[in-house]
């Protein structure tokens, strides 16, 4: 039996096995923040009870198709894409 093939073979698949479970983790912990908000403008943790008061800014219309996400601090957050920026910054100029 050549053991150098069979330990290459064996590597290379475990290589592949380590990779999907920490693709898993990442899908994992990416998705357990949620949107939250009367308006959906709440980037929060899935166990977190955090409320709005119900109110409607202009802004929020951005978060409608923002992405919410964990952020390399570690806190949920919207991911600060050029579109958002730039709907923001919009949304705030029109007040």
């Amino acid at each position: 039996m050549n053991w150098e093939k069979l330990i290459k073979y064996f590597s290379s698949q475990m290589k592949f096995v380590l990779l999907f479970l920490l693709g898993l983790l990442a899908i994992a912990t990416a998705t357990d923040c949620v949107r939250g908000g009367c308006s959906g403008e709440i980037c929060t943790d899935k166990q977190s009870q955090v409320v709005s008061i119900c109110i409607w800014k202009e802004e929020f219309a951005c978060y409608q198709t923002a992405i919410c996400e964990r952020q390399p601090d570690g806190k949920c957050g919207w991911r600060q894409t050029p579109e958002l920026k730039e709907c923001l910054k919009a949304a705030r100029a029109s007040l």
